[in-house]
């Protein structure tokens, strides 16, 4: 499905208060079956651009069209994971994969069978009578992730899903969401604030600056999946990318006489 975010602005406040501009004249589109990645820093709007494309939040000017229609309210196309999981405690883990299905009305016996598909396919499926807390923090993310594909949508929104994952636990977690988008037709909004991870991931990039929150650029990244992150081309794209945040520094070399 394609998403077309057009010329879209988020206000807080009014004008007897101070305004806080928080996006300004945002366009982005997102084309069926491609990732991007929306990257920035903390507070530039990324996630509140995201809740706006899930229908969970409205713009104050502009607007966000699905295949042509636009959006006010969730829409059953699209899925949401958010960074903090979101998880019931009190349901064990195939509870809370299935919950969905069951405020959608489906049977008892489809969905623990859609359940235990999507459990498996995030390698969750031995873990289905354990309680949340019974996981650790990339378990409870595959579970989110499980909760999100059960509703078979057609666009994933994923906000900041593995910022506070360790490194490898994020790295795996990477790999596995390519591999589910490679046997799925799934157009995906990733945030992120991680540079390489953005790169790793996303076939453009929606690169974000603050006050106000705007795309300031697009890249395009045309490198086959699943990409190295040591090679030449992924470096280059990498360091391209911490120059147009200005991270890059120059050395001056020392001479010793």
């Amino acid at each position: 499905m394609t998403i077309k975010v057009n010329n879209v602005s988020k206000v807080y406040g009014s004008k007897e208060k101070k305004e806080i501009v928080v996006l300004k004249d945002i366009n982005l589109t997102v084309n069926n079956n491609e990732f991007v990645c929306i990257l920035g820093p903390s507070g530039c709007g990324k996630s509140t651009l995201l809740r706006i494309i899930a229908g969970l939040d409205l713009a104050t000017k502009g607007i966000v069209e699905i295949n042509g229609q636009a959006i006010d309210k969730p829409s059953k196309d699209s899925s949401v994971v958010f960074q903090e999981y979101a998880l019931f405690p009190w349901r064990t883990v195939i509870e809370n994969v299935e919950l969905g299905l069951k405020l959608r009305h489906v049977s008892r016996k489809e969905r623990i069978e859609k359940a235990l598909k999507y459990l498996r396919i995030v390698n969750m499926d031995k873990f289905q009578n354990a309680f949340i807390h019974q996981l650790s923090g990339g378990m409870k993310q595959r579970v989110a992730i499980a909760r999100a594909l059960v509703l078979e949508p057609k666009i994933l929104l994923m906000d900041e899903p593995f910022g506070a994952l360790d490194t490898f636990t994020r790295i795996q977690l990477q790999d596995e969401l390519i591999n589910i988008c490679k046997s799925r037709e799934l157009s995906v909004v990733f945030v992120t604030h991680d540079i390489e991870e953005a790169v790793y991931l996303g076939d453009k990039i929606a690169i974000m600056k603050s006050n106000p929150g705007k795309i300031n650029s697009l890249e395009e990244i045309s490198l086959s999946k699943p990409r190295n992150r040591t090679d030449y081309d992924f470096i280059s794209y990498r360091n391209h990318i911490y120059k147009e945040f200005s991270l890059v520094k120059e050395i001056q070399p020392e001479y010793n006489i």
